[in-house]
């Protein structure tokens, strides 16, 4: 199994758990009459939510991760029908809770109550509702955690890489020199058989033509 795997499979752990607790929270929500109690339950579950809209965008960027990596095309396939049942999970979740009343999405930049809400909390449901806030994000520094195991696991993955095309270029670089040395002793190698050559073949001018003059002398 591969870093990516491994994310995904914390990841869709994490979101499998959320929705499962989303989901006893609203058929808690629905036994309730008291308005306290349908707060509680209604803050509780807005909660979960919020950590399982993290969960799915964590989820998003590791696919995209996978797209762009090693991973087979049917791995990322099934990965991705993966993230779309979560996705409609979420969104059956959601619309449960809207008719269930009383619920109202947070913007992405408000993942808390609004202050006005806190106040009109009992102190037994600010309890409930801070443990559940120190849940949630808890579950998301144990994925951090994961996350950053995983990214050391890469950046080591990456350095080791680097050393051995380091060490590959350093055995390049030594057989370019070793492959030069040999080329400088061949070219001189034939550079002095040619100088050989050239000094015999002159020798033996000399002698021919001392031999023709000797006999023109002698005649």
């Amino acid at each position: 199994m591969n870093t990516m795997d491994g994310l995904w499979d914390v990841d869709m752990k994490a979101a499998t758990s959320s929705i499962k607790e989303v989901n006893e929270c609203i058929y808690m929500l629905s036994l309730k009459t008291n308005a306290d109690d349908r707060q509680k339950y209604s803050t509780m579950i807005r909660a979960k939510l919020s950590s399982l809209q993290k969960t799915i965008g964590n989820m998003e960027h590791t696919l995209r991760e996978m797209a762009t990596g090693v991973s087979s095309a049917n791995n990322i396939e099934v990965r991705r029908h993966e993230l779309d049942d979560i996705k409609r999970s979420q969104e059956q979740l959601e619309q449960a809770m809207s008719q269930q009343g009383n619920y109202t999405f947070l913007p992405e930049s408000q993942q808390t109550m609004p202050r006005a809400e806190l106040e009109r909390m009992s102190r037994s449901d600010l309890y409930d509702y801070r443990n559940t806030i120190m849940r949630a994000q808890d579950r998301e520094l144990d994925m951090l955690d994961t996350s950053a195991d995983a990214i050391k696991n890469i950046s080591t993955h990456i350095r080791d890489e680097v050393d051995l095309h380091s060490s590959l270029l350093g055995d390049l670089e030594s057989a370019v020199d070793s492959t030069h040395t040999m080329v400088s002793q061949n070219r001189e190698f034939f550079t002095q058989i040619i100088e050989r050559s050239s000094k015999r073949r002159l020798m033996v001018y000399i002698i021919i033509l001392t031999t023709i003059l000797l006999f023109i002398l002698l005649i």
